[in-house]
């Protein structure tokens, strides 16, 4: 049975001693005084010699919690570098080692069978009522039957099952991605076309349609014109075919989600019980999404039954929960991670990979020969996107390894002691990993590291990769989606470069990184592309 975390003491004690010393003093002065306190609290020492564990001090009132999410990869190059290959942050006022080396990564996960999530992935007590009962959240028996519902639904065999659907998704939501046109690319005189969105007026829109067509090319915001084909494709895998009028609900309550997702990040009150107690619009928000969303999950549970669709993953996980085996906040839960939680997060992988691709000729020129070479028709396409020896496979490897999923890890614990880098770990410590110091600044990548090189992949034996690429995290706590995840994505590549030359507009990128919406908890790209019909 899975142990629970020790190492996190209640926080209403330390919530009244917040409150009751932030009346008296200055945040600096509250600040010293909790971070003095938690140091002590919390001591994690050197295997021999006894030196405490180093990190950053508190900040009031998340910790790092924010800039764990909102500037991963500043502070993964700031912390490492002053704080050294292993260190210790504070989510709110739980303490997270952070490991940056591979080895430590190896050790931690040796008994992975015996590891936890943590409480509410420590990040406080509103986000257990959007996604607390969820798959990736839970623990113990729980986890084990809701995995037993849940896996044949994720499996290789149904991932091939599904092939065919994303083939015709894919193709049509190409066809279609001019729909996402911000303007028409500037024709080869320099004379820019009027900018002109999808929502002017009928006669505006026909012009630069028009334009378009004549000059053969248009520009796209590459999140805004991507994000919905792995969510509806996404949402598909549990609630089958869905009709206009619930995709455009589904779409809605994502944006529901979101602003609840957002006073879960922004911390604070949120983190305790407190927000429920006060009525705060935070508490508000969330209640009435989950509210909507309860709703809209029972209203497809009904339509699926009553036109035979018993088969639906859907249907199929409610059936489960009548039997007792898992419950219905379990499967909302797990559906709202898989669609909502990770909407960005797909958003994010597809984005990369295309991003990368457009910024490298050579790499899409030689995709492009790849296509034609192993794709003389679409018959082919099926078996070329299963496999992974192919340069479309590693191009996909190359852009989760430069631009993680998660540039630190979502935390969990080992049910015993673990030495990490000369510390020892007191057993259900919270442990995150670095993934930019794993895939990025670790040696094992050479003195290229942080060049886009997809063929390096073609010279690399795979079980050398376990504990330097941190992709979809370790042990049986791995992404349940990845399977499916990788074959829609490389599906739709294969259609987008067939039919599109993609590269990236000009000014697109702020020291040395392409930019980002600096309000996305994943860092999503606020990137153009140009893209030319073939």
């Amino acid at each position: 049975m899975t142990p629970e975390p020790a190492m996190h003491i209640r926080l209403w004690p330390i919530a009244v001693l917040v409150i009751a010393t932030s009346l008296l003093f200055r945040k600096a002065s509250v600040e010293f005084f909790i971070s003095a306190f938690l140091k002590l609290l919390y001591k994690i020492r050197a295997a021999e010699g006894g030196s405490l564990l180093d990190g950053p001090n508190y900040s009031w009132p998340n910790g790092q919690m924010v800039e764990k999410f909102l500037q991963a990869r500043t502070k993964s190059w700031e912390w490492e570098k002053k704080y050294g290959k292993i260190y210790r942050i504070w989510a709110g006022t739980v303490p997270e080692v952070v490991i940056t080396d591979p080895k430590d990564v190896q050790t931690f996960y040796l008994d992975s069978s015996d590891h936890g999530k943590s409480d509410k992935a420590n990040a406080g007590w509103l986000l257990s009522l959007i996604m607390g009962s969820g798959a990736g959240l839970i623990n113990g028996d729980s986890w084990v039957r809701l995995r037993k519902s849940l896996d044949p639904m994720f499996s290789h065999r149904r991932a091939l099952s599904l092939l065919q659907g994303f083939i015709i998704s894919s193709k049509d939501y190409v066809n279609n991605i001019d729909t996402y046109r911000l303007r028409s690319q500037p024709k080869s005189n320099g004379a820019a076309a009027e900018l002109t969105m999808t929502n002017q007026v009928a006669g505006a829109e026909k012009k630069e349609k028009q334009d378009e067509k004549e000059d053969g090319a248009f520009i796209v915001n590459a999140v805004q014109a991507l994000q919905r084909y792995p969510f509806f494709e996404t949402a598909r895998i549990f609630f089958g075919n869905m009709n206009a009028a619930e995709t455009d609900r589904l779409w809605e309550l994502s944006k529901l989600y979101g602003r609840a997702f957002q006073h879960v990040i922004a911390g604070g009150l949120n983190r305790t019980k407190l927000t429920k107690w006060a009525r705060t619009k935070s508490y508000r928000e969330t209640i009435e999404y989950q509210k909507q969303w309860d709703e809209y999950c029972e209203q497809l549970y009904e339509t699926r039954i009553r036109d035979g669709r018993h088969h639906t993953p859907l249907v199929q996980l409610k059936q489960a929960a009548s039997k007792g085996e898992i419950t219905n906040r379990e499967i909302y839960h797990t559906i709202a991670e898989s669609l909502f939680a990770n909407l960005d997060v797909t958003t994010h992988v597809l984005a990369s990979a295309i991003i990368l691709l457009a910024d490298n000729a050579k790499v899409q020129a030689s995709l492009r020969s790849e296509f034609q070479k192993e794709c003389a028709s679409e018959n082919d396409l099926e078996a070329y996107v299963s496999r992974k020896d192919t340069l479309l496979h590693y191009c996909l490897l190359e852009s989760l390894r430069l631009q993680p999923v998660l540039p630190f890890t979502f935390p969990e614990y080992a049910g015993q002691d673990k030495v990490l880098s000369g510390y020892v770990i007191p057993k259900n410590t919270t442990v995150i990993i670095d993934a930019y110091a794993i895939n990025v600044r670790n040696p094992f990548w050479g003195s290229n590291s942080g060049e886009y090189q997809p063929s390096r992949f073609a010279n690399i034996p795979v079980n050398s990769l376990r504990y330097n690429l941190s992709l979809f995290g370790y042990g049986p706590r791995k992404c349940l989606g990845q399977h499916i995840t990788d074959k829609m994505l490389r599906t739709f590549i294969y259609f987008l470069f067939t039919k599109y030359r993609v590269s990236v507009l000009p000014n697109q990128i702020i020291d040395g990184a392409f930019k980002v919406d600096k309000s996305s908890w994943v860092g999503l790209f606020d990137v153009e592309l140009s893209l030319e019909k073939r």
